[in-house]
């Protein structure tokens, strides 16, 4: 099962207004949990497509079934 690896916008908007840290990276596993990171590596295969919007209207993400490992 895939792995998808994107984005936030609006996360980054956000630090850059309020100062947060917020991690802007998202990692949503094929069970449908996430995980939120500044910093991924991906160890193995991978593809960046550009299509959608996902559902958070997302048009730009990477796809991939290699292991995900959130390095910050």
């Amino acid at each position: 099962m895939k792995t998808l690896v994107y984005v936030c916008r609006h996360a980054i908007e956000r630090n850059d207004a309020e100062g947060t840290t917020f991690p802007p990276i998202t990692v949503r596993h094929a069970d449908g949990s996430a995980e939120y990171a500044n910093s991924v590596h991906v160890d193995g295969p991978c593809d960046v497509i550009h299509g959608g919007p996902l559902l958070d209207g997302t048009r730009v993400w990477v796809e991939t079934e290699s292991p995900v490992h959130i390095t910050s």
